[in-house]
């Protein structure tokens, strides 16, 4: 089949761009244009993948004895909010007795209603997941608002999502401008999930609007620098497309980009890919091309999966096998790419 692989398109040219912030997190301002983030940020939370998990790992499992177990208890039943906390965490997650989510939740209701945010944060959860207790979204979002309230940082931070679009089954309505604040905090508190989608709802802001960018860029970084594989390749992109106020350099893109490859991103994966096959930044290697476009295909990036059906059924980089390519073909057929419909059909008629 005659056709060129996909690359990312560069940027034509390189607008003038700002420097990152450089002064502390108590310098920064409290607001960046609310109204204008909370029209901008319509899809944003369901893009990034809210993933309610229960924080089940919030200190390192210990081996207590017999004998402190028992005084765990004691103070529990006597009314202790942080021995309730502590007692219900060992439950839920079975550290050093028998996991048993019911318990977990009744005693972790004692602390919550003691006001231990952490507390109210993992009961919200449970009731949203229907884990030791009935599926409630409302009531689990009664106790994810209490704990974001109260500053627990992952109580922010998916609260703050509910907020964004608003979850009618859970009585949240959408108001984005709280939810972007219950976001905002929680990045503050060094949360690389907050940093991550306040950077994305930042970034999806219209093209003039290069404070917003400015601030992406900054979240994306401080998340970045704690290897967050998303932000990563966010930092990457910027460089690589030369987005305000980051000017394009393509080595410097290729570093960010690479990190984002190697901790797993698929999007990182496929422009890791793209630069090898075009020289952006690197030296042109059709083999590693190959390599990058193969892993992120394998996690159902399409145009990864198209190049690398096309670099299979031409040889570029890899052997040759006209079998793998139709199969890498259809996998992204199967996602809508009538292009790689298209050269399936051509790759089976051997032209």
């Amino acid at each position: 089949a005659q056709v060129a692989p996909r690359e990312v398109a560069a940027a034509a040219s390189a607008p003038a761009g700002r420097p990152l912030p450089t002064s502390t997190l108590g310098d920064l301002p409290r607001a960046v244009a609310l109204p204008l983030l909370a029209a901008c940020c319509h899809g944003i939370g369901r893009r990034v993948a809210r993933k309610r998990t229960l924080r089940r790992a919030r200190v390192l499992r210990t081996a207590l004895s017999a004998e402190d177990l028992e005084v765990l208890v004691k103070g529990a039943e006597g009314g202790d909010q942080e021995s309730q906390y502590q007692l219900g965490r060992m439950y839920l997650v079975g550290d050093g007795v028998e996991r048993d989510p019911a318990l977990a939740a009744s005693w972790l209701t004692k602390a919550a209603e003691g006001g231990n945010a952490t507390a109210q944060y993992n009961l919200g959860m449970m009731y949203m997941a229907g884990e030791g207790a009935e599926e409630n979204p409302k009531e689990g979002a009664r106790w994810l608002k209490m704990a974001a309230e109260q500053g627990e940082a992952a109580g922010q931070y998916f609260y703050g999502q509910m907020l964004l679009e608003g979850e009618p089954d859970a009585g949240v309505e959408r108001d984005a401008g709280e939810g972007i604040m219950y976001l905002r905090a929680a990045a503050e508190q060094d949360m690389v999930e907050a940093q991550y989608l306040v950077g994305s709802i930042l970034l999806n802001t219209p093209e003039e609007a290069t404070e917003e960018k400015e601030w992406a860029a900054y979240w994306f970084t401080k998340a970045a620098e704690k290897k967050h594989p998303g932000s990563l390749y966010q930092v990457g992109r910027m460089w690589f497309y030369g987005t305000a106020p980051m000017e394009q350099d393509f080595e410097k893109a290729a570093n960010w980009i690479s990190a984002a490859a190697n901790e797993g991103d698929p999007d990182g994966q496929y422009l890791m890919g793209t630069m090898l096959l075009g020289g952006h930044g690197v030296e042109k290697n059709l083999e590693w091309a190959a390599h990058w476009f193969r892993e992120s295909a394998q996690q159902g990036n399409v145009d990864a999966q198209y190049n690398f059906g096309l670099m299979l059924e031409a040889g570029d980089g890899v052997p040759a096998d006209p079998e793998q390519a139709a199969f890498w073909l259809e996998a992204a057929a199967s996602q809508g790419d009538q292009e790689a419909a298209e050269v399936k059909l051509e790759v089976g008629k051997g032209n």
